[in-house]
């Protein structure tokens, strides 16, 4: 049930995640450590739903059961926390932006607001296809983008590009824009022209 949460932590989803050796940002406390829950949904489980099964999961984002399967990820993640004695999170309502990049659909998923790095603020997913006819759009592969807090040399928040690619690497593509979707979209739009 739980296999996408299997490199989260560099061992089994069972096992509990190691207190140290695991990067993590500087922080004044408790409130400015990256939440288990943030991360594993945008990192790890949405991320292996998206490239494993992505014309489903563009289908299904711009379905009116969005939320319902971004609920039903949300609650897996949960159930792991719980059984690994992680504080749960609490996911809120969806905001989910359907929109087309360079002619291809793309489906931006608003997070829970981010407090520390790596969490993200969006995630995007891009349908490798302009074809929108059925069968194209089931060959079509996905890229996954992730716009994320990041802090700058000076400890000042900022933002950072990434995309997961389907090896399971997390590449950093540099600065990113402002966390607002619309820039968000105009960053990527411009890797695509």
């Amino acid at each position: 049930m739980f296999g996408w949460l299997k490199n989260l932590f560099g061992g089994s989803p069972d096992s509990r995640p190691p207190q140290n050796g695991v990067p993590s940002p500087p922080s004044t406390g408790p409130a400015h450590e990256r939440r288990h829950w943030h991360y594993g949904f945008a990192h790890m489980a949405l991320r292996q739903h998206a490239l494993e099964h992505p014309a489903a999961t563009i289908a299904v984002l711009g379905d009116a059961k969005a939320s319902e399967f971004l609920d039903a990820l949300a609650q897996q993640v949960n159930e792991w926390c719980v059984e690994n004695g992680e504080p749960v999170g609490d996911f809120g309502t969806w905001n989910i932006h359907c929109k087309r990049l360079a002619g291809m659909p793309v489906a931006v998923v608003e997070m829970p607001a981010t407090v520390a790095p790596p969490e993200a603020y969006f995630v995007a997913i891009i349908l490798q296809t302009t074809d929108l006819t059925p069968e194209a759009m089931k060959a079509a592969s996905a890229r996954y983008f992730t716009l994320e807090r990041s802090i700058d040399l000076e400890g000042n928040t900022t933002t950072m590009l990434c995309e997961w690619t389907q090896e399971g690497t997390h590449c950093n593509l540099g600065p990113g824009p402002k966390p607002l979707v619309d820039e968000f979209l105009s960053h990527l739009k411009t890797m695509f022209s």
